[in-house]
């Protein structure tokens, strides 16, 4: 299950499901089911993953993990300390190239 705030993600995402016969759904926000997940992914840049760690951790099951990537290597660290500030263990930092992704697991 997906989701993105801008619907034209969305249809792209779902586009790309089945170009590729995979059984995912994308939908918006609005339309997500309550509860919570063992995985919530986050492919954007600090600036919007930084305050999004304050809000993402009541829609995780406890131990779920918090995938992040576009994260510019300059960034690394306002990712890695608000992650820690919300609540979430830093479990692996990935570089590649000015590149970073920082994995989380929520305490």
């Amino acid at each position: 299950l997906g989701t993105d705030i801008d619907p034209q993600a969305v249809e792209a995402a779902i586009d790309n499901a089945k170009s590729n016969d995979a059984p995912a759904t994308f939908v918006l926000p609005k339309d997500m089911p309550e509860g919570t997940f063992d995985i919530v992914v986050a492919n954007i840049l600090a600036d919007v993953i930084v305050p999004l760690s304050a809000v993402i951790g009541p829609y995780l099951k406890d131990d779920g993990y918090f995938i992040t990537s576009g994260i510019l290597d300059v960034k690394e660290n306002d990712v890695t300390d608000a992650m820690k500030a919300n609540g979430f263990e830093v479990i692996d930092v990935v570089h590649m190239n000015d590149w970073v992704s920082v994995i989380g697991r929520k305490k």
